[in-house]
């Protein structure tokens, strides 16, 4: 029985007409947004995740803010250039953030 046109399985089976490439495009966005988010995978399919075994919302500044902001302290020139703090400062909040979902693959065998 073939694939009904418009699905994503028709697509996976070889169908690159509009309709299925659009919904292969949906079911991509949706699969994205769900791993951004931390939600389980569909049943049915398997996916190996590792995460710290308790992530909790840290109460002041983390390792990598601390450190910039320890840095911005002994520079002469720092109130001088307030953008250039903030930016370092919200750069350290980004890094000391578990959930932060890398842009970059993760190399084979890791």
């Amino acid at each position: 029985m073939a694939a009904k046109h418009g699905t994503r399985r028709c697509y996976v089976g070889g169908c690159h007409c509009d309709a299925c490439k659009a919904a292969n495009r949906n079911h991509e966005r949706e699969r994205v947004a769900r791993r951004a988010s931390g939600e389980a995978p569909q049943p049915g399919r398997p996916m190996v995740v590792s995460l710290p075994e308790q992530v909790s919302q840290p109460v002041g500044p983390g390792r990598v803010e601390a450190a910039i902001a320890q840095e911005i302290e002994g520079l002469a020139l720092a109130a001088a250039r307030p953008a250039l703090v903030e930016a370092a400062i919200s750069l350290g909040k980004i890094l000391d953030n578990p959930r932060a979902v890398s842009q970059h693959p993760r190399p084979r065998g890791s």
